[in-house]
């Protein structure tokens, strides 16, 4: 016989029925646990309770009942209202200035999360309007662009910067921060975002050298910080091992620092760019950052970063503590900035999880908008003290937010259930659980890009050649380090010619001689000897520093490269030669291979040339009939392929082609694609072509 009274009691559980409805269900619920229920009234109630069922079905939600005003707010109104509880319609939802603010907004496109930051921004607003001697300043990143640029229209106390036209962002230091410290937090941020852990001391010491020479006068203020440009020139015109433990080091900081410089156009193109506490916080002013179309994603991540770094970094430095927030900083579409694999190339912590951990104490709050939770790192999802899950499906994402939230066990499956501007809410405290909420609508943003933007002070960057003094001081500098390595050399036991086995020296030698060789057509000048006596020798090579090796995949097969190091060339008794080429060895070789099939071909063809009419410079042009076929080699990142392409057809009418050349025929596909994306260079696709590295060494060795 079915025991009606148990199903009953089941089903209630089941489905969360008492906590959605306490007053119908209550007694029924007690005389049924109480033994008091018959059969034929149990089943009568489970036949009345089947709506409730349905409509749980449908949209499932069991979370504990809703907190009163009192539970939530212990102290009274929070100070910034943002919308209400969907359960309790007298309960507002809001964030307090003397708490922590530091949120996160979470949910698939179309769930909310914009407008949920413009209530946000709005309450920020309407806060600063009734308490001008309270001000938050609010530092927004518009990387969608015309999310947030009405704000600056409406209100005489916000304004906008916008990239390219008027936002410089420069490496200076924030007030009170000793440059070695600030040093060392740039260039392992940089290092982080870079993907170059390794290069984070070459990056140091560049920068120590810059901002003496650039600054030689003891009481010189503001201070003269380097920008990317000079950086790079600096890598090209030093010789790698300068500033470098291993030249390999200063060969991947040159190829990232290219992206930063490149890329980012005029950003950086600054000695000392925007600071926030001077030209926003003490000016009671808020700023919206129009950084539409900045990536790619290093340096759009870097680019906050640095900010992030000025606010926490420099309070810390001064002692500004204090117990209400006056500067929020607002990151929308920040889920690479946030990710676990981002996380995880920071030696300590990401700047980003430096503010949701200390922010507070120094009167600072971080707001992200993110579309997925799944990815993103631990630490930055636990610091965070208010939480809004808004509507979303992913599986890794609902699971993160469970245990985020701490929900009861099949609560997440009301996520993808959530209207838009509905949300999973958790605070800070003294309530314990999430509870059902509503953010208030705040029509959106559909104003035209701005047609002049705000400026702030900042001071223009110049180019190495244009520093007479700073290059005096590297010849200074480079000089001292040949005597340095030549005392160091004489110190050491002289090192003889015996000291290498025949096949080594061999080796060693053809090298010398025929640079740019593979090292396959290398040894088969001495006969092709076993693949054992060639790994002994390679081996040797390597171990005592005398030359460097390098595999690259061309075509089916892997290409051994080689190059003499500066000891080899001691060890020979020879100059070194001038150092050419940008990027690593295969890079290098793959530009040589391509300039020797243009001089076969009888044309005049060089590597490393200025584009006419720029400051750019190409991997190899031919001059064919008094225009120029240009090649671009990408071995390692393509990240600054279009702007290397916009150089040559934009900024230059004397480049007749472009060739971009992989050393994989797969990545072909993926490259013009890269290029298509790009709008402004649909005029001069005809003008392109892709190639592989295997046509230019199957022409040199058939």
């Amino acid at each position: 016989m079915a025991n009606y009274v148990a199903g009953f009691l089941g089903l209630v559980s089941q489905f969360g029925l008492y906590e959605r409805y306490p007053d119908a269900l209550g007694p029924a619920i007690a005389e049924a646990q109480m033994g008091r229920m018959s059969q034929m009234k149990a089943r009568a109630w489970i036949s009345q309770i089947e709506p409730l069922i349905i409509a749980q079905e449908r949209r499932p939600n069991l979370l504990p009942r809703a907190p009163e005003h009192g539970e939530l707010y212990p102290n009274g109104d929070p100070d910034l209202i943002v919308g209400k509880l969907s359960e309790r319609d007298d309960v507002p939802l809001g964030l307090s200035l003397s708490g922590n603010v530091s949120s996160i907004l979470a949910g698939r496109s179309g769930a909310g999360k914009t407008n949920a930051i413009r209530a946000l921004i709005s309450a920020v607003m309407r806060h600063n309007g009734a308490n001008p001697d309270r001000f938050v300043s609010l530092l927004c990143w518009d990387r969608k662009g015309g999310d947030y640029t009405d704000y600056a229209q409406d209100y005489d106390n916000c304004i906008i910067l916008g990239f390219p036209e008027t936002l410089r962002i420069g490496l200076n230091p924030p007030e009170g921060v000793k440059p070695n410290v600030w040093i060392n937090h740039l260039c392992s941020t940089f290092a982080a975002r870079a993907g170059l852990v390794a290069s984070s001391v070459c990056l140091a010491n560049m920068m120590r050298f810059l901002l003496t020479a650039m600054n030689p006068y003891p009481d010189q203020h503001p201070l003269r910080w380097p920008s990317f440009e000079l950086l790079l020139d600096l890598a090209r015109a030093a010789p790698l091992n300068l500033f470098a433990a291993k030249p390999d080091y200063e060969k991947s900081l040159i190829q990232q620092l290219e992206c930063f410089a490149h890329a980012a156009g005029e950003l950086f193109s600054t000695f000392g760019g925007l600071d926030v506490e001077r030209d926003v916080v003490r000016r009671r002013l808020c700023a919206v950052l129009d950084v539409e179309g900045l990536g790619p994603a290093s340096v759009r991540a870097f680019t906050t970063d640095i900010l992030n770094l000025q606010l926490l970094v420099g309070r810390q430095a001064r002692r500004e503590r204090g117990d209400s927030v006056n500067c929020i900083q607002i990151i929308d579409e920040a889920d690479q900035d946030t990710s676990q694999k981002a996380e995880s190339a920071f030696p300590d912590l990401s700047p980003i999880s430096l503010m949701l951990k200390q922010g507070r104490e120094f009167r600072l709050g971080v707001i992200l908008g993110l579309s997925a939770v799944g990815p993103t790192a631990r630490m930055v999802t636990t610091n965070a003290s208010h939480f809004y899950a808004f509507a979303m499906a992913d599986a890794p994402s609902m699971l993160e937010t469970r245990n985020t939230l701490v929900l009861p066990r099949g609560a997440e499956a009301i996520l993808p259930a959530l209207e838009p501007g509905e949300c999973l809410y958790r605070g800070p405290g003294p309530w314990p659980h999430a509870a059902l909420a509503r953010l208030d609508y705040v029509a959106p943003c559909r104003a035209p890009r701005p047609s002049r933007y705000d400026t702030h002070p900042f001071i223009p960057a110049r180019r190495l050649r244009e520093l007479p003094h700073v290059m005096e001081a590297l010849d200074r500098l480079i000089a001292e380090h040949r005597r340095t390595t030549l005392r160091q050399a004489r110190k050491r036991k002289p090192e003889s010619k015996a000291e290498l086995t025949s096949y080594a020296r061999k080796l060693l030698d053809l090298c010398s001689l025929k640079p740019y060789t593979p090292v396959a057509r290398l040894w088969e000048e001495v006969g092709t000897p076993a693949f054992s006596v060639q790994a002994a020798a390679r081996a040797e090579l390597e171990g005592a520093g005398f030359a460097a090796f390098e595999e690259s995949r061309v075509g089916r097969r892997n290409l051994l490269l080689m190059l003499v190091t500066d000891r080899g060339w001691t060890f020979l008794g020879k100059a070194a030669p001038k150092r050419k080429g940008r990027g690593g060895i295969a890079h290098t070789h793959f530009c040589e291979f391509i300039r020797w099939v243009g001089e076969r071909r009888g044309y005049k063809a060089s590597t490393e040339m200025i584009v006419p009419g720029t400051n750019h410079p190409v991997d190899v042009a031919w001059q064919v009939a008094g225009r120029l076929d240009v090649f671009e080699v990408i071995s390692a990142s393509e990240a600054n392929l279009p702007e290397h392409l916009r150089a040559c057809f934009i900024q230059s009418d004397c480049v007749a082609s472009v060739t971009v050349v992989s050393s994989l025929r797969r990545d072909l596909a993926h490259l013009e694609e890269l290029v298509l994306a790009q709008l402004d260079l649909m005029p001069f696709i005809n003008r392109i072509s892709y190639d592989s590295v295997e046509t230019y060494i199957q022409e040199l060795w058939p």
